[in-house]
């Protein structure tokens, strides 16, 4: 990024000038000769994730460690809930946020490269490799690529060095240091060429927090835990997420359903527990709450005192039903919440569903954005067919859960995905050509099979077995989930080599199941 300090105080107005686009004076503001630059410029050109909330005045930076908060025309700041004061604030003109130079230079630190001339300030990024090129003697930039085209200003001088942006039959065109695009003979320009004008270096990649694969299953809480008599080891699992938190109203209360005994309980056999917190499901509510910058922070705050309080290790977000309006400020709240439960050393996963058109369901969800502020992103891979369809078929056919798990993994790491997989099915009854359904747990499956008499087939294109009775009125289908069809849906954690898996949920497993996946989880496909 180009500031031309010269052209600032021209009659011809202030200009910015970004690789090898020039911006106008709107994104510019001059006070006191201190440089700011339109909030909205920076996150097009630099910070694809800066949040400016106008409504709230407030302007967030969000990295993997930091979440920042900015209120305008102030110096308080707060840095991970920590209260700052800063010398150089944050300014409002004309509905939109500026920022000082300097602290752009401060906050980019490290993904930007400032230099300084006389009148212009140049500002490279450090994941780029540009070419640059050097004249020996003096020359003159000239408009077009011809010796008779008129020049662009003053000689440049001896050695100044200028940025290749393209090549034109013998000709350069470039941009000098003080910000001027020109042409000059190729002859006249000593250049040390890369395969191409600008290669981005690769990103490393956060990796997990852990290395043991993740074995997790949900604990559906109804109510407040009461009764914690029944915990006991599970075989194989390392991570339980127990149904214990909801945002239920627009001031961001939590309805906290948890009980400390079963923390501890937990703890000392040696799981670590991650409790799920939801939206109420509801998009309403949600749309209230992300859409709030206060409200945001409140909820992180809030949750993160009670996290701490209990001794969790992780956290498991469950936004479901959400506007796809609401798609960016669901980002948001992520970029927002991780920093800081990452500071305390808390797991920070997301629930997320295989890839559709479903705009409430599906596409409200960045996952390619997400996975950058999670430790672990959740794949739930069932509901192919919902207690709604109208059409009776499998919760989770292996050949799409397959599909829906390579969907995903073209955006998000490998190592960063947890299969979902069901302890489930549907009772399928079809009436007068109206289908309804039941979701069962395994040992209520298997004894409707037995009580009803179905035959059982193994698909094998789906790797499941199914069933169906006919009556003269109405017949039954079920599309079987167990020991064999979990069995091939731990196998793609293998195959490609994925973070772990998770099970919806506990209570609905056969007491076998728990060594089989155990076992499955840990062979090498």
């Amino acid at each position: 990024m180009y500031v031309n300090y010269e052209k600032l105080s021209e009659d011809r107005g202030n200009l910015i000038i970004i690789d090898d686009k020039e911006y106008g004076e709107e994104d510019l503001l001059l006070i006191d000769k201190d440089v700011y630059i339109n909030w909205q410029l920076v996150k097009d050109t630099i910070d694809e994730d800066l949040f400016f909330d106008n409504n709230e005045n407030v302007l967030i930076f969000t990295t993997d460690s930091q979440v920042k908060r900015y209120e305008l025309n102030s110096t308080n700041a707060t840095f991970n809930r920590k209260v700052v004061t800063i010398q150089e604030p944050i300014v409002s003109k004309n509905d939109s946020a500026y920022i000082p130079l300097n602290l752009i230079k401060e906050e980019y630190k490290g993904k930007i490269d400032v230099r300084t001339y006389e009148k212009t300030i140049v500002i490279e990024f450090t994941n780029i490799l540009y070419i640059y090129g050097n004249i020996p003697v003096e020359e003159y930039l000239r408009y077009s690529p011809h010796l008779s085209s008129p020049v662009l200003g003053d000689i440049l001088v001896a050695n100044s060095r200028l940025r290749v942006l393209s090549q034109h039959k013998g000709w350069f065109y470039v941009l000098s240091d003080d910000g001027r695009f020109g042409y000059i003979n190729e002859n006249k320009l000593i250049v040390n060429f890369n395969d191409s004008y600008k290669i981005e270096v690769n990103k490393n990649e956060k990796t997990s927090q852990q290395k043991e694969k993740i074995n997790l299953t949900w604990d559906y809480t109804y109510g407040v835990l009461r009764n914690t008599d029944n915990i006991k080891p599970i075989p194989g699992i390392n991570t339980i997420s127990p149904t214990w938190f909801d945002v239920i109203d627009e001031t961001g209360k939590i309805y906290d359903k948890g009980n400390k005994d079963y923390v501890k309980k937990y703890r000392d056999i040696g799981v670590d527990i991650w409790p799920s917190v939801t939206n109420d499901f509801d998009p309403s509510l949600t749309s209230v709450l992300l859409n709030s910058s206060k409200l945001r922070e409140k909820i992180i705050n809030e949750l993160l005192d009670i996290f701490l309080s209990y001794g969790f290790q992780g956290i498991n977000i469950d936004f479901e039903n959400v506007f796809y309006e609401d798609k960016d400020v669901m980002t948001q709240f992520m970029r927002e919440l991780y920093p800081v439960f990452s500071e305390n050393g808390l797991i920070v996963s997301m629930d997320v569903t295989g890839i559709s058109t479903s705009p409430t369901w599906s596409m409200f969800l960045d996952r390619e954005r997400l996975h950058k502020s999670l430790d672990y992103m959740v794949l739930m891979a069932y509901d192919q067919h919902w207690a709604s369809s109208p059409v009776a078929g499998s919760v989770a056919e292996y050949p799409w859960v397959e599909r829906s798990l390579k969907g995903v993994l073209e955006l998000v790491p490998h190592s960063k995905i947890i299969l979902g997989m069901p302890f489930y099915t549907r009772m399928w009854t079809t009436r007068d050509g109206k289908v309804s359904s039941q979701a069962i747990g395994m040992e209520s499956a298997k004894n409707f099979v037995n009580k009803h008499n179905i035959e059982l087939i193994w698909k094998d294109d789906i790797k499941q077995f199914y069933g169906k009775v006919d009556y003269d009125e109405y017949f039954y289908e079920i599309w079987i989930e167990d020991i064999n069809s979990l069995f091939h849906k731990v196998s793609l954690s293998h195959k490609y080599d994925l973070g772990g898996i998770a099970t919806w949920r506990k209570g609905f497993e056969q007491p076998e199941i728990w060594n089989a996946l155990d076992g499955f989880l840990r062979e090498e496909g």
